[in-house]
């Protein structure tokens, strides 16, 4: 029964000494209880030796400390075996399969701190290099930020400017629609020109916007009458194209500025619309100086004059 009772104890400590060991205690604090039960029990002197010698090796990897754990296990077992009780042989049989199973536990508890810290290592680096994009994102939207503020300080000056020079920029532009191209004759609010080539109504009217894109085929009113009428007389040619052209609504004839009819001076007999095609009206120099209108077909090619107006026409 006294060999029982050290074997318990031997156990008793064998399994705190691991237990210790297992969990990262220093070894001299767990040493010094073990080593005086030891000296308490003579029997177990092997056990404790071994025990006493393998505890330095704390520091020491997993596999190694479950190797000793299981030699002093089988060191145990091979005591309690030569006991002469049956039932304390099946006892110990089966505390050393719990002993055998809390080693295992703690070898697998091992390992997964192990995987957990590596685990942990790589989400602290993860999170660094978080840390270190949100930092570069950061820069950069202070850098862009800086760039916006440049581009508003521009765009504020710009609009400075421009309200500045405002003013200026409408007379400008008023002197442009105002004046009169180069070759151009001016007669108050207009300007006229009669080019040399001779083409049909529709072409004469095309060619006039190409030359500006503020002209058209002249209209012919009472305040300008006698100002065409000197300057067809001195343009080569017998035959102008002018913007009056036949319409649909009263009172039949509209120019192509969509000024009023409140001046014509047709030759006798004429408008007569021969064969019912003649839509369109030109200009006839005669010898003796005399200019009146004829309507003749728009497919017939003569000269024409070309008309800028630079205001709305107003009727006197």
């Amino acid at each position: 029964m006294a060999t029982l009772v050290s074997a318990l104890l031997c156990c008793a400590s064998v399994v705190l000494l691991q237990l210790v060991a297992m969990a990262g205690v220093s070894s001299g604090a767990a040493l010094s209880p073990v080593q005086s039960t030891v000296t308490a029990s003579p029997s177990s002197a092997e056990p404790s030796s071994t025990s006493a010698a393998e505890s330095p090796r704390n520091g020491s990897n997993d596999e190694e400390r479950q190797h000793d754990w299981d030699k002093m296990l089988n060191m145990f077992f091979d005591l309690v075996t030569n006991s002469s009780s049956a039932a304390s042989r099946h006892h110990f049989a089966e505390l050393k399969k719990q002993l055998s199973d809390l080693s295992a536990g703690l070898h697998q508890d091992s390992q997964l701190s192990a995987h957990s810290s590596e685990a942990l290592g790589r989400l602290l680096v993860g999170f660094e290099g978080l840390q270190q994009q949100i930092q570069e994102l950061q820069t950069a939207q202070s850098g862009v930020q800086s760039e916006m503020d440049e581009l508003r300080s521009g765009v504020a000056q710009i609009r400075d400017v421009v309200t500045q020079m405002m003013p200026l920029l409408v007379s400008v532009h008023r002197q442009v629609l105002l004046s009169c191209p180069d070759n151009w004759s001016r007669h108050g609010a207009s300007c006229f020109l009669a080019p040399a080539q001779s083409v049909t109504w529709h072409d004469a009217n095309r060619t006039c916007v190409q030359k500006d894109r503020r002209a058209q085929l002249a209209s012919i009113h009472e305040d300008n009458a006698d100002f065409i009428r000197q300057l067809l007389r001195e343009t080569q040619g017998s035959n102008f194209w002018i913007g009056l052209r036949r319409s649909s609504e009263d009172p039949g004839w509209a120019w192509t500025d969509g000024s009023p009819l409140d001046h014509t001076a047709w030759r006798a007999g004429e408008p007569n619309n021969v064969e019912g095609e003649e839509n369109c009206v030109h200009v006839n120099k005669r010898s003796h100086g005399l200019q009146d209108w004829n309507d003749i077909k728009c497919s017939r090619q003569m000269k024409y004059l070309c008309q800028i107006t630079t205001r709305q026409h107003k009727t006197p």
